[in-house]
Parts: C-alpha cells; structure tokens; sequence
C-alpha cells in the first residue's frame, strides 16, 4: 500500500516542459503552445480569432448625424507572453502574466444609399454608385496583462483562466478615395469617427478560459 501511494505521488509529481491550450473568451478561440521554465515559470505564443458579425453604427451612437455606417470586425492576434506563479508555494493557483500581442484586427467600415446624411450639415447624398469606405487601425503591438490561474509545468491535463487587459491606443481612421464626398466632408466624419471609436475600444477587456495539456 505504501508503495503505491509513493508511486501515485510520484506520478502526480512529473514534470514537463512542453504543451499546448485552447480557450474561448473574449479573444474569440485562442490556441496556444507553451514552454515551462520551471514551476514558477513558463512562456507562450499565442494565437486568437474573433470574426464578428456585421454590425450597423448609427448616428446615435456614434454622436453626430454622419451614419448609418456598416461595421465588419475580425478580431485577430499573435502573442508572446510570459505566465509567473509568485506564490507557487502558498498560493500555487495565483499567477501573472504579461507580453506583447501583435495586432491582426481589421475593421472595415462603409455607407452607401440614396440619401445618406453626410458631413457637419448633414446634407443628404446619394452615394449609392459610390460607398463612402474605410477602414479604422489601432496600435500594431499591444502591451498586455493578466491575473489568473493554470499554465504551470505538471504534466497531463489541467485547466487556465486569464482576466486582463490589452491596451489598443488611439484610433485611426482612413478613407478609400471618393469622388462625391468632398475632403472637408471626409475631414468631418473621420474626426467624428476617431472619437467614436477611441470611446469604444482603447482598453479591450480580456476573459480566456480553457484546457491545458503538458506531454
């Protein structure tokens, strides 16, 4: 009997330097490898995705009378982050993480139609042979950050939880050329459009949940 409970400890105990995650969250899917250091310690590169469904914008939410504009968001990134457990030995769940997250997201946004309010005055125009398009950009490398639990070097199966943050900047919008929007009317909207989404999105709120398998 003691040399079964001595050999059950033992196996409880392997460690491993390898494995790899997937999770669900705000990030959309995310799937990850991993490479422990030691038990405090572990790296991993990161990949998420997100497409989200087309979403109308209206000149009440963005704040001036410019919309309705059509959003197409997909959610995407590439991260190098590095997972610490500071207490692995009173509080072997707690652990920090941190790194970089490389920018994939695109956001493209368009109007079109018969009469379209458009520019300060809001002057209706028919843009229905010509779509107003464009497309809003964040910073390309984001600092991230999190607090949560699992990533560690036991082997087999566990699970992982991140709450955190991702800091996107300031927004910045371009248009694609246009030959019935005049540039102090393009000008207007972008202004109005950097606002709106500067408001939405600077800081993205991260919640990753998921399994963990070290070989």
């Amino acid at each position: 009997m003691f040399i079964l409970l001595s050999t059950l400890s033992l196996v409880s105990a392997e460690e491993s330097n390898h494995g790899a995650a997937v999770g669900v969250g705000s990030l959309g899917v995310t799937a990850s490898y991993i490479y422990a250091v030691d038990k405090h310690c572990a790296v991993s590169v990161r990949y998420h995705m997100l497409p989200a469904p087309e979403a109308e914008k209206t000149s009440e939410q963005i704040g001036a009378d410019i919309g309705p504009y059509m959003d197409t968001t997909s959610l995407g990134g590439a991260s190098v982050l590095v997972h610490y457990h500071p207490f692995k030995e009173k509080m072997t769940w707690a652990r920090v993480s941190g790194g970089a997250v490389y920018n994939m997201t695109t956001i493209d946004i368009s109007k079109s139609g018969e009469e379209v309010p458009v520019g300060e005055s809001g002057t209706a125009t028919d843009l229905s042979a010509d779509p107003l398009q464009a497309t809003v950009g964040f910073n390309k490398v984001l600092p991230y950050f999190a607090i949560g639990t699992g990533v560690d070097n036991e082997k087999g199966l566990g699970f992982f939880l991140d709450l955190g943050m991702m800091y996107q900047g300031s927004s910045t919008v371009s248009f694609s050329a246009n030959s019935t929007v005049s540039d102090e009317d393009v000008a207007y909207e972008k202004g109005q459009l950097e606002a709106f989404y500067n408001g939405q999105a600077s800081i993205y709120p991260v919640l990753d949940l998921g399994v963990t398998y070290m070989f």
